[in-house]
């Protein structure tokens, strides 16, 4: 999957980075959401190992409301992921701002259109992601807003499945505008704005509130975030 082989480029890039010099100690756990990868946390990653090449990381992808579960438990240092609001028990930073995107096949009828709403979609077959997943809830909660029943066909934990799926013409898919860009277009389909209203999110960089000021994940996840503002 390009996801995988995207992690297998971080993991590659954070071992060919150069080992001399001083700095922090120890091993961080991130979680980060999949579509995250698409933007520029790779990058910002291999940046802080290479300031701190005594940290390892431990790096994995998990859907927004997993990870925000995790760091609240404790289970995981510093989360990526999308929300409405800074969760309760975490000190959040924005890390970077995201519009999702409608994904068809060229030529449907909602092609060309300047902005799509969610009554919209009322007659079409949305292709459903993993559950948790930021998107997800961003759909099923304009669907109960408006009353809209929306109409879910295959659930699929992947880009490269729901280019494929929606390419066949068996649904249409919600997509990061970043992963459009980043990895698209894609031979086949086209994009077509959302309602700004509801279609732009915040993606947070996170860790627990109890945290010491002096811990290990509270002075990268100063890092990261500061890295976020550049």
């Amino acid at each position: 999957m390009r996801v995988r082989r995207i992690l297998d480029e971080i993991n590659a890039a954070i071992a060919d980075l150069d080992q001399i010099g001083q700095g922090l100690n120890g091993v961080l756990r991130i979680a980060t959401s999949m579509f995250a990868l698409h933007g520029a946390l790779p990058k910002d990653l291999a940046s802080l190992k290479n300031r701190f090449p005594g940290v390892e990381l431990v790096f994995d992808t998990w859907p927004s409301l997993d990870i925000i579960s995790a760091t609240q438990r404790g289970e995981i240092d510093i989360g990526v992921f999308a929300a409405s609001a800074p969760p309760e028990g975490l000190i959040t930073r924005t890390y970077c701002s995201e519009n999702v995107v409608l994904m068809i096949p060229k030529g449907h009828r909602l092609s060309g259109r300047e902005s799509v709403d969610i009554q919209d979609l009322s007659e079409e077959d949305l292709l459903q992601l993993p559950s948790g997943t930021y998107i997800q809830q961003i759909m099923e909660e304009q669907g109960r807003r408006h009353g809209v029943r929306l109409h879910k066909s295959y659930r699929v934990g992947s880009l490269d499945a729901a280019v494929a799926i929606t390419r066949a013409g068996h649904g249409l898919a919600i997509v990061p505008r970043s992963s459009w860009e980043s990895l698209g277009p894609f031979q086949g389909l086209t994009i077509t704005p959302l309602n700004p209203e509801w279609s732009r999110t915040k993606l947070l960089v996170g860790i627990k509130a109890s945290q010491p000021t002096s811990s290990l994940a509270h002075r990268v996840f100063v890092e990261l975030a500061t890295q976020s503002d550049a």
